[in-house]
């Protein structure tokens, strides 16, 4: 029988500022931070989500973000996988 093409995905959300639209081009980029003034705040470098995303690409898969500014942000990652 053959291998179906089924795609799984898994969304995480989060309630807080959201993202502005100028920015979500850029978050998966390495160092970069939507909030300048949080910079090394805690201690972190910017460099969690651009793992995210080649950790996500080397898997064949898709990792996203959506934002409604003020409200939420939305990650969606996204893989084939066969059945």
């Amino acid at each position: 029988e053959p291998v179906k093409d089924v795609r799984q995905h898994l969304s995480i959300e989060n309630s807080g500022p959201g993202i502005p639209a100028q920015m979500l081009p850029y978050i998966f980029d390495r160092f970069y931070r939507a909030d300048q003034a949080r910079e090394n705040e805690d201690g972190s470098y910017g460099l969690g989500l651009s793992i995210a995303k080649g950790i996500s690409g080397r898997l064949g898969a898709e990792l996203t973000a959506q934002s409604v500014p003020g409200q939420s942000t939305t990650f969606t990652f996204r893989i084939r996988t066969g059945c």
